[in-house]
């Protein structure tokens, strides 16, 4: 055997491939723990007992799931929901009626009336085929579930936005500064003149035909 066959790691020296729970897997792959439930039920996400007979899954698995499943914000309208459930058009109206299933307005035409997210119609099917087996120790391990992954949402790391700039305040004059008096007549308002004011003194008036002389004598023109 040659030192480059020595080097190379066999499948069994390798590690073993890191489990997951319900929690994380769900976290992983952006759903529900009721929707990562419904594909190891199905069959689409191999999964194994873990300790307490709590579902595990290989991380390995829920990345290769992930890679295949389309994102959990894409939306599809009711022909093409019809088709993921594998119901009518009409069955789908009705679930979305009774609010079933979640859906809002959409738009024209035949089979675009509503519009339904892909999370919102795995939570049916979860729901829709735990129905039928929905046992006391299934609602409470889903519960258990739902409060892991709550927890672990809540540890991720937040991202930190741009500090929003503080809007221009405007200058207000304090309290104690409005009684005071105004010491400079430019700080007052300008005001109408009174009445006469910039007249000159009536004993200084001149008469229209006349001039004052500089005896005090009036000399006509």
């Amino acid at each position: 055997m040659s030192k480059a066959m020595q080097d190379q790691p066999t499948t069994a020296d390798a590690p073993p491939a890191r489990r997951l729970s319900t929690a994380e897997a769900a976290l992983l792959l952006g759903r529900g723990t009721q929707a990562v439930t419904q594909l190891g039920r199905t069959g689409r996400l191999p999964r194994e007992r873990g300790e307490k007979k709590a579902w595990t899954y290989a991380e390995t698995d829920v990345l290769a799931l992930k890679a295949s499943l389309a994102p959990s914000t894409g939306t599809m309208n009711t022909a093409e929901c019809a088709r993921y459930l594998g119901v009518s058009i009409k069955k789908v109206q009705n679930l979305a009626r009774k609010g079933a299933i979640h859906s809002s307005g959409g738009g024209k035409g035949p089979g675009n009336a509503r519009v339904f997210t892909l999370a919102d119609v795995e939570l049916y099917a979860a729901r829709k085929a735990a129905g039928r087996d929905y046992r006391f120790d299934i609602l409470s391990q889903d519960a258990l579930d739902r409060r892991e992954l709550a927890c672990l949402q809540a540890q991720q790391p937040k991202v930190e936005s741009a500090p929003a700039t503080a809007p221009v305040q405007r200058f207000v004059l304090p309290d104690v500064m409005r009684n005071w008096p105004i010491l400079d007549d430019r700080d007052c308002a300008p005001r109408r003149p009174r009445y006469g004011a910039g007249r000159s003194d009536p004993g200084e008036a001149v008469p229209r035909h006349g001039l004052r002389s500089p005896g005090g004598l009036l000399r006509w023109k």
